[in-house]
């Protein structure tokens, strides 16, 4: 009787999960998109509280690999990014795209994490955009919440 409990109450969070907009689990073939504009908030300062507006399609092709294309415009400093997504690694919450950009004509390696947070504006449905340049790893240098006072737009698991 025990485990009926527990295999419903698993059953019951695989759903609440699902219609939240969530895959249960990543497999070769999904895609995300997103397109929209933020405010950029960060450790970075060089992008600190500038107005952005970004658009990016993605595959997964399967085994960490991706195809896809990724732009990002600073209108605060009039820079434009231009990507080309090679690598494609999705969790239950998030999706991580990796590749090359373009930052005003200097070629160097990006990794985005994308997060599709479902449908509404209350504040733990806003999507979310974080982007490293270079191979850093620590906070991003990019950060924006899509779909609350400060960003609209949207990002869309498929």
């Amino acid at each position: 009787m025990k485990a009926k409990y527990i295999l419903s109450g698993l059953l019951m969070v695989a759903l609440v999960i699902g219609g939240m907009g969530y895959d249960v689990a990543a497999k070769a073939g999904d895609k995300i998109t997103g397109g929209g504009t933020f405010t950029c908030y960060s450790g970075n300062l060089d992008y600190n509280d500038h107005i952005m507006s970004f658009g990016f399609n993605a595959k997964d092709l399967g085994a960490g690999k991706g195809k896809g294309q990724f732009t990002l415009i600073d209108h605060t400093a009039k820079t434009k990014i231009f990507g080309t997504i090679s690598g494609y690694s999705a969790s239950l919450f998030s999706v991580s795209l990796e590749g090359m950009c373009s930052i005003d004509g200097v070629e160097t390696s990006f990794r985005a994490r994308v997060k599709d947070k479902g449908e509404g504006k209350p504040s733990n449905k806003l999507d979310v955009i974080e982007i490293w340049f270079g191979g850093n790893t620590g906070r991003p240098d990019i950060y924006g919440q899509i779909g609350g006072e400060e960003g609209k737009g949207n990002i869309q698991r498929h």
